[in-house]
């Protein structure tokens, strides 16, 4: 069924593989268990990687008494690596070795522990990712070994406890935003719009205020006031893209094709240097600061909520839908002005630093180059995409969302949110070491 809205994944793990040109969805329900708000994913392993170890429920594991089993032992040797304790983690990798040779995490976790004594320096990101390569980069996305999720985030005890239980006064915009949309929610969020701090987030706002289960009436009043602050955005960000992306696109129909007006209006947005202004880590710290003084129980997971629905999502999802709509309309002039005004587009979306982006930046460039007619275009358009996927594939099979190593685990999300691409890249294969270059 085709509707105008953005698809939603369910929270709670799983990956959903889609692309843009499949987006014509239905909004899911995330279980309520949480009641965080399930957000939109595109690709292989956009953000998931993240999105599993803030949100996993599996618990740090305290060591079995008896050890035998290999998982136990794998669990106490990555225990005691976390701990520093070389020694310790080494005699549990050698009990390893002795009940069953050849086990592939324990040929990484050897190889991160010679890297722990050898390069106490070397940062636990970095030092996993050599350790991964040195050991042959398995693949471990089928390990009984290591546990199907992992949270690097201990269990609240004593007076951090007791300040999560505890009733809060008054109400949090930004959890608000990662809650699952009612009545009484939009209206809070709406009497309170022009507090979000950082401009992205009124696209969360906009994501939230969207949803079909809310009235129509109030739908219609965020609509106004959505626009109005995106008007303003507009004026106060001269430089970025998706305020009058989503401002000229808002309320349009996605089977109408672009009038003369609007593909005038492309080229002028077009025109601008950048997409966003704001890093997605900034985004993110940003509600995990608020929502943690909040004393939530799960802190970490409502904020990178609200800083996946603070990316501007809908306007690349309209201007795909009308893009279609309009290739038996527009002239073969317009149809060309349209497809350099999306390559340009495209261009700076792909600056950023999420998957996300980069999947939807790729097909918004390779739908532009088909239009002008651009083979070279269209092929650089698909290695981008490629190279992207290639390193969310590889990421994929190191599961390092999955090792209970708590230090690295809080490193690896770091780095994912810092610069999610860049992360992505590291788990490559290396570069094969040049010889005789000056």
């Amino acid at each position: 069924m085709e509707c105008s809205s953005l698809p939603r994944k369910p929270a709670g793990g799983g990956v959903w593989a889609t692309g843009v040109a499949d987006a014509t969805m239905e909004r899911m329900k995330s279980p309520a268990s949480s009641h965080l708000r399930s957000f939109p994913l595109l690709g292989a392993q956009t953000l998931v990687a993240l999105a599993v170890g803030l949100l996993g429920c599996a618990a740090w594991a305290a060591p079995s008494a008896s050890g035998e089993a290999l998982d136990e032992r794998l669990t106490q040797a990555c225990s005691a690596l976390d701990a520093g304790d070389l020694d310790g983690a080494s005699r549990h990798l050698r009990t390893l070795r002795e009940n069953k040779p050849g086990l592939p995490e324990a040929r990484v976790l050897e190889a991160l522990l010679t890297l722990r004594r050898e390069r106490p320096a070397l940062g636990w990101h970095e030092a996993f990712i050599q350790a991964w390569n040195d050991a042959g980069r398995p693949d471990l996305r089928d390990s009984k070994l290591l546990p199907m999720s992992f949270s690097a985030a201990a269990p609240p005890t004593g007076e951090k406890a007791a300040r999560a239980g505890a009733a809060k006064p008054g109400k949090e915009l930004l959890l608000e935003l990662a809650l699952e949309p009612n009545a009484a929610r939009g209206r809070f969020i709406l009497q309170h719009l022009r507090e979000l701090e950082l401009p992205e987030l009124i696209f969360a706002a906009d994501y939230f205020l969207e949803h079909e289960s809310l009235p129509a009436e109030l739908r219609s009043q965020a609509s106004q006031a959505l626009r109005s602050r995106l008007s303003e955005l507009t004026v106060s960000s001269p430089r970025v893209m998706q305020y009058p992306a989503l401002l000229l696109l808002e309320g349009s129909s996605p089977e109408a094709p672009f009038t003369a007006e609007e593909l005038r209006a492309l080229e002028a947005i077009a025109a601008l240097p950048d997409w966003r202004e704001t890093d997605f880590h900034v985004l993110y710290q940003h509600a995990l600061s608020r929502i943690q003084a909040t004393g939530h129980a799960q802190p970490e997971g409502a904020a990178f909520s609200v800083a996946v629905s603070a990316l501007a999502l809908r306007p690349t999802y309209l201007l795909y839908k009308r893009t279609e709509a309009s290739r038996e309309v527009l002239s073969p002039e317009q149809l060309h002005r349209l497809g350099e005004a999306l390559w340009r587009m495209g261009t700076r979306l792909a600056e950023e630093s999420t998957l996300l982006e980069q999947l939807l930046a790729t097909r918004m460039m390779a739908n532009g180059a088909e239009l002008v007619g651009d083979e070279a275009r269209a092929q650089q358009a698909l290695a981008l995409r490629g190279k992207a996927n290639a390193a969310a594939e590889a990421m994929r099979q190191a599961v390092p969302e999955r090792w209970p190593l708590r230090a690295f685990n809080l490193a690896h999300m770091d780095a994912l949110t810092r610069d999610e691409l860049g992360c992505m890249f590291r788990f490559l294969p290396p570069e094969p070491a040049s010889h005789g270059t000056p």
